[in-house]
């Protein structure tokens, strides 16, 4: 609990600040460019008392601030800047102890018109809004993204369910994020600016579930490259930016219970024996290595304890000593809960000091459950069937019980030192905990006796820390920015227990050669990453237009250790306890002390001095030993350092025409040491230069059309290069890495349309094509026998698709309907990879007329997000009813005798109302995948993937994995905020 004295600390300074602060009275605001959104540094504001005397004043500072320390009275503010029209701000009432906070918006002179001028104060209040569009209008990058105020209207508890609203994005698992459609290794996540590790050992993408909501201020998606940005990127740049410096203090608190209609208020949820601190999401020692096992290596076998009593005793104490059963149990469950508080505050250190705090503290506690779905696997038997059989179907009897826990905590303080000075120190920190329970019942036709049950017990708990340092400093046309960031990252998977076994007619048995055994498995995962940058930025004019020129550096240094032990239930001894017990099938009777360890005592003949003697040893039950081999051949240590300068620039060729481009240079390394097999090594070396060439064209002050070329690349994850052996067990596969992969080159050419046509109102087409080097796919072992796969590199692939966004309020239509707008974003992408040659020889052996060409892994065809928005200001009502929908997707490809398989589109339909009551309370109500659909893939067999003619039979599906339907969820909410 270390992890809390910090932030709690901060929180508890900002409440001690806020009733301090009360003590004086403060004006602060901020100070934007009205038609463009951009900060106005150096802007002047003046205090006017009722007499038309000057009582005070300010310049605003990097970020467009001011801050005026006065006594209560009646004001006005006037805020004038060079070349734009002034603004008067009249009666601003400030009372003793009271913070006012105005936002201000100038308009430049030679864009004024009678009109903007008597709408900006209507303007003013909804800055705020529209901010994030002018982001988007302005940047040098075609960005999209979400922001606080669109999570906060839309209830989404998470960064994940946030992203979904985002074109061109689609969600997996409610926490991995895909953008354009494509795999997790083409994106990368950063946090304001910095690197950031997945928890995941098989994945490259952040799990964005673990970004409670109220910790961010917006998340920005970059879709194209530029050479300030890092090059490993194809799909998208996520970049979660944290709450930042407060204009005043804040204080924001909401709780909310849930109800799922599958999983709440239950009292025979599937579940796990839980340890006492499972509620903060992570095990407090329960399920680790019992301390009587020893390192690895050290645990006694059978085998040397036959005649010994002393290690007999000892090995009898170790089999024992597990704290948890290796079979689920069934729990109770409680209301899903989500708790959030967030606080911040302002204080005036000195004439030229300023310091910000800023901290959150987050918890939820869900639930799930379902008894529909599970496994299978069809194959088929030759190039004459027209149909598959089922090499295992464990579709015939589910009980999936799960529970996961997430809290998150940020604390942030930033220093302003004489108005171009700003340096902040940020620290958080996540903890989560998922455990799921399950049991499958179905078939395998291939054992002897095919009737199959298979059960798992797995639990998982991640932690994040990162702490970082970054500033800003303004000389001039001179802008310096820099970020230091240290990240560490875990993921502990202690005791995932697993066992299958057959269930023929009332007979239970195990058996190693059907892979009918019982396991324990303890992994961990230990990720660190450094990352440091600096930026330097020269702002120019040229010919009445601005320009600048930017440099910069970096350093990123990431390192993995990923270890695990793994126990087996012994098979023939397993087998001599279920005949002796008469076993019921049910794992709670034979996994238990009575039948464990010696149950008894026994007399073996053993020759003495020439003669035979009967000799005591103890009779064993089940027994249980450590597979060192199997453990240590899926251990590895890797590294990787990246090392990056760049050059860039923005030209103005005319007006309205702009270039922006330059060059990134990357010097990176990739070093893995496999433990085991002779520590076989990968030492990877890249001198990588990424060019990229855009241009804008502002086709008039509200459209541009942006067309431009980069080259990015993408590294092979870690696990991937790793030449191990591993299971994916919720597939029953086996994959082996390969030492030999190499990183992946990607041209792009990205073309974007995008017209800002009223606040909060716009429409953009974007298209890009994009041409891989290299890709990494994921093939079979043609030489195996089983099912077995592995990475290799393809030769090339290509990409290519549209997206199209829109948003629009429908007064239009009719004036009493201007609470009301509509938005929504379009994506349609097609990508081809090639097979390889053996690969597709093998498998047409089977399938004739199999493809040559299959898409990306995780690419979708297809993704629509829909929504309508309802914001009436003056009485707090808020509401929204949002849709999304994704196209088929790959997750697994096929193997000799069997297809590809894709995840099935699945429509999302989630409701929110809330009210605010008063100034300070509201009030939300949630309804959340109301059309409850079924979560499942499929292979699909059709006349043409056997060379026939359309028509020459029936095309027919079966089931790859399902996970159910996953129920609807009802939330109510209440929350309090000051500012």
């Amino acid at each position: 609990m270390n992890h809390l004295r910090l932030p709690f600390l901060i929180l508890l300074l900002i409440i001690g600040g806020i009733s301090t602060v009360q003590a004086q009275g403060t004006i602060r605001g901020k100070v934007n460019n009205g038609t463009t959104g951009d900060i106005l540094q150096g802007a002047t504001v003046r205090l006017v008392d009722p007499n038309g005397q000057v009582r005070g004043g300010a310049y605003t500072d990097l970020e467009g601030t001011y801050t005026i320390k006065t006594s209560a009275g009646n004001y006005s503010l006037i805020i004038s800047y060079i070349s734009y029209i002034s603004d008067t701000i009249n009666d601003v009432t400030l009372e003793d102890g009271q913070v006012v906070f105005n936002e201000t918006l100038l308009v430049e002179e030679t864009a004024a018109n009678e009109e903007l001028a008597v709408d900006i104060v209507g303007k003013r209040s909804r800055a705020s809004t529209v901010a994030f569009d002018q982001q988007k209008k302005k940047s040098v990058n075609a960005i999209d993204g979400v922001t606080f105020d669109l999570v906060k209207r839309t209830g989404d508890a998470n960064v994940a369910a946030a992203m979904q609203r985002v074109v061109g994005v689609t969600v997996q698992d409610g926490k991995y994020v895909y953008v354009r459609g494509l795999g997790d290794r083409y994106s990368q996540t950063l946090l304001n600016g910095a690197d950031l590790p997945s928890l995941d050992p098989n994945r490259n993408t952040v799990q964005m579930d673990i970004f409670p909501s109220n910790l961010i201020d917006q998340v920005v998606v970059y879709k194209n490259f530029t050479p300030d940005l890092p090059g490993s990127f194809t799909g998208g740049l996520i970049d979660v930016r944290t709450k930042d410096f407060p204009d005043r203090p804040t204080i924001n608190i909401s709780a909310s219970l849930g109800y799922n209609t599958n999983a709440s208020l239950r009292n025979d949820i599937l579940s796990d024996e839980k340890s006492s601190t499972d509620w903060l999401g992570y095990d407090n020692g329960k399920r680790d290595v019992p301390e009587i096992i020893g390192e690895p290596g050290s645990f006694l076998t059978s085998t040397n304890s036959n005649t010994d009593f002393d290690n007999a005793t000892i090995f009898d104490q170790a089999i024992k000593s597990f704290q948890v059963p290796l079979h689920p149990i069934e729990g109770s469950s409680f209301l899903n809960q989500n708790y959030q508080i967030s606080l911040g505050n302002q204080y005036n250190l000195s004439k030229n000091i300023d310091l910000g705090l800023v901290g959150s503290l987050s918890y939820r506690n869900t639930f799930g459950a379902t008894n529909e779905g599970g496994n299978a696997f069809y194959t088929i038997s030759g190039p004459n069937d027209r149909s598959l059989g089922a090499e295992n179907d464990l579709t015939l009897g589910t009980n999936v019980g799960s529970q996961s826990v997430l809290w998150g905590t940020m604390a942030k303080a930033s220093l302003k030192l004489f108005k171009n000075h700003k340096v902040s120190l940020n620290y958080l920190h996540n903890n989560s905990g998922d455990s799921q329970s399950r049991i499958l019942n179905g078939i395998k036709p291939a054992n002897t006796t095919p009737s199959y049950r298979s059960i798992s017990v797995n639990y998982y708990e991640r932690a994040l820390d990162v702490f970082q340092l970054n500033g800003e400093s303004v000389f001039g046309p001179l802008t310096v920015d820099y970020i230091g960031s240290l990240t560490t990252s875990s993921q502990n998977q202690p005791d995932q227990r697993l066992a299958a076994y057959r269930t023929d007619g009332g007979e239970f048995q195990f058996d190693q050669s059907e892979q009918l055994i019982a396991q324990r498995f303890f992994r961990q995962l230990q990720d660190q990453s450094a990352d440091a940058k600096l930026n330097l930025k020269y702002d120019f004019s040229l010919g009445g237009n601005t320009g600048f020129v930017k440099a910069g550096g970096s350093y990123t240094q990431r390192t993995r250790v990923f270890t695990q032990r793994v126990f087996n239930y012994e098979s023939e001894e397993l087998r001599q306890a279920v005949d002796r017990i008469d076993w019921d099938g049910d794992p709670e009777d034979l996994f238990i002390d009575e039948n464990s360890g010696i149950i008894g005592r026994d007399s073996i003949p053993e020759r003495i001095d020439g003669q035979f003697v009967l000799v005591e040893v103890p009779l064993y039950g089940i027994i249980l030993n450590e597979r060192l081999t199997e453990a240590s051949e899926s251990q590895f240590d890797g590294t990787q350092d990246v090392i990056a300068t760049y050059l860039m620039a923005e030209l103005p060729i005319s007006s309205r025409l702009k270039f922006v481009g330059g060059a990134r240079y990357e010097y990176s390394t990739q070093v893995l040491l496999v433990t085991e097999r002779g520590n076989r090594a990968v030492d990877q070396v890249y001198n990588d230069i990424l060019p990229s060439a855009n241009f804008i064209y502002a086709a008039t002050e509200d459209m541009n059309i942006r067309l431009g070329y980069s080259r990015t690349l993408a590294r092979p994850a870690f696990r991937e290069l790793a030449q191990i052996q591993y299971i994916d067990y919720l597939g029953d596969f086996t994959e082996e890495g390969n030492p030999n992969l190499v990183r992946s080159l990607i041209d792009n050419v990205d073309l974007r349309w995008e017209w800002f046509f009223g606040l909060n109102e716009l429409i953009s087409v974007s298209g890009f094509y994009k041409v891989f080097q290299d890709p990494i796919v994921r093939t079979i072992i043609t030489r195996n026998q089983n099912p077995s796969f592995t990475y290799v590199n393809q030769e090339t692939a290509n990409v290519y698709g549209i997206e199209v966004e829109f948003r629009k309020n429908l007064a239009f239509i009719n004036e009493g309907l201007e609470n009301l707008s509509i938005g929504g974003n379009v994506s349609l992408i097609q990508s081809e990879v090639q097979l390889e040659q053996d690969e597709l020889d093998a498998r047409r052996a089977n399938f004739p007329g199999l493809p040559d060409t299959r898409p990306l892994f995780s690419q979708s065809p297809y993704a629509v997000n829909a929504e309508l928005l309802y914001t009436e200001p003056i009485s707090g009502w808020t509401g929204s009813l949002s849709y999304n929908i994704f196209g088929p997707r790959l997750i697994a490809a096929g193997a000799t005798n069997s297809l590809d398989a894709y995840e099935q589109p699945r429509g999302l339909l989630n409701f929110s109302l809330s009210k605010r009551i008063k100034e300070r309370w509201s009030i939300r109500f949630r309804a959340n995948n109301i059309l409850n659909p079924e979560y499942f893939s499929t292979t699909t067999l059709t006349p043409e993937i056997m060379g026939l003619e359309e028509g020459a039979f029936e095309t027919q599906s079966f089931p790859f994995r399902s996970q159910g339907r996953r129920g609807q969820t009802f939330s109510l909410s209440v929350s309090y905020s000051i500012k």
